[in-house]
Formats: structure tokens, C-alpha cells, sequence
């Protein structure tokens, strides 16, 4: 005998046979058991995915932001290091994160160099690269000074 109800079937043990048999032969709700074991392991690979798409995504616009500083610094676009700092830090802006920028001359002033850093518990999604790696995501160009 079988009832039907709004959360399924409910099942009423007929006479002679114990109510744990019939439990125990019902498959109802295997399923459930294999989704409820691999559902973390799903949600954890999904996690690192979008946290290592977040680290490339952000290393690849500190890189051009870069760039870009050491090129107009090269050409001389900027009166100061500083105001080459500032552009760098203001350009970079992937995340919300809070960015710092180096810009120098290397040698006797025949190369520029430009290093975008930001911390690694600012990258990703989960901070799980701040459990991880534990220090500071840079990118750092050199290039030719132009001559004037």
C-alpha cells in the first residue's frame, strides 16, 4: 500500500514484513548521499578556478599598467617620479585593491624601471593565496629612455 503526499511517497509496511526491511531495500535518497560527499570537492576546484582567474586577470593589468608608465616616463611625459607613481597607482585598478608603484632610473639614467605591487591577501576571491603565498604579487617593466 502506497500513499502519495506533497513531500513524496510514503510508504506503509504491509503484514509480515518488518518496517527495517523495507527501509533497507529502498534506494530513495542515494543520490543524495554521492551529491551531498562530492558537492565541497566541486565547490573548492570552482573556488580556485575564479581565485587563479582573479590572480591573472589582476597581474596582467598591473603588467600594462606597467608598461604603459615606463613608456611615457621614457619619453618624459612626467615632470617627477612621483607624478609617474601617482598615474601608475590610479590606473591600476583591477579589484578595488590598494596598489603601490616604484618608478627609478636604473644605472646612470639609460633605463626606466616601473614595479606595480599589491599585497597577496588583496588577490582573489576566497584570500586563499594569502593562506598560500604569503607576500606581494608584482610586475615589473624596464625600458629604454628615449633620447631627447
Amino acid at each position: 500500500m502506497c500513499y502519495r503526499a506533497w513531500w513524496g511517497s510514503v510508504r506503509l509496511a504491509r503484514s509480515g514484513k518488518s518496517s527495517v526491511d523495507s527501509f533497507s531495500r529502498d534506494r530513495d535518497g542515494s543520490v543524495t548521499v554521492e551529491y551531498v560527499l562530492w558537492l565541497p570537492l566541486f565547490v573548492a576546484i570552482l573556488m580556485l578556478v575564479v581565485d587563479v582567474s582573479l590572480l591573472f586577470l589582476t597581474h596582467a593589468n598591473m603588467y600594462d599598467v606597467a608598461r604603459d608608465t615606463s613608456r611615457r616616463t621614457a619619453l618624459g611625459e612626467f615632470a617627477n617620479f612621483s607624478a609617474a607613481e601617482t598615474y601608475a597607482e590610479t590606473h591600476a585598478l583591477v579589484g578595488g585593491h590598494t596598489y603601490t608603484a616604484d618608478v627609478d632610473y636604473t644605472g646612470i639614467g639609460e633605463e626606466v624601471y616601473t614595479e606595480v605591487s599589491v599585497p597577496m591577501a588583496d588577490v582573489g576571491f576566497s584570500r586563499i593565496f594569502a593562506v598560500v603565498f604569503n607576500g606581494t604579487l608584482r610586475a615589473r617593466v624596464t625600458q629604454r629612455v628615449e633620447p631627447s
